[in-house]
């Protein structure tokens, strides 16, 4: 998946999901008092992959795109380390409020394959699994 923009991230947001809060249905989560202020600071996270700044930080280049490193597959302790200080970088940001940001499962996925149980059948099953939720992520 290629990097998002925080406006293309609100869109997705403006679908037909169905979210309530306190009994009420919640049209509009980019606009809902008490869920706004949330989508639009994690909007503004997503633009900054396209800050020359960040850029190289919060995202990895493949086949001549962009990509956010939530998606990069470790394959090594370098990349390990490379994602971990991004996130660390979008945990500082929101002062650790964010301490899930919505690509939190795309992590504990990509982390997988290289336990020790992804030298079993299971690893193409996981890797499968991490592919899913890569297709699913925000950014």
């Amino acid at each position: 998946m290629t990097v998002k923009t925080g406006s293309e991230y609100l869109a997705s947001l403006r679908d037909d999901r169905e979210v309530w809060m306190q009994g009420e249905r919640i049209e509009d989560v980019t606009e809902a008092p008490g869920l706004a202020r949330g989508a639009h600071t994690l909007a503004s996270f997503i633009d900054k992959q396209h800050e020359e700044a960040h850029r190289d930080l919060l995202t990895y280049e493949e086949d001549g795109e962009r990509h956010p490193i939530s998606f990069l597959m470790p394959r090594s302790a370098d990349d390990v380390r490379r994602r971990g200080t991004a996130f660390y970088e979008w945990a500082r940001w929101s002062n650790g409020m964010f301490g899930r940001t919505p690509d939190y499962k795309l992590e504990f996925e990509g982390g997988t394959p290289l336990s020790k149980e992804s030298r079993s059948g299971a690893s193409i099953h996981l890797a499968l699994d991490w592919e899913s939720c890569a297709r699913l992520a925000p950014n």
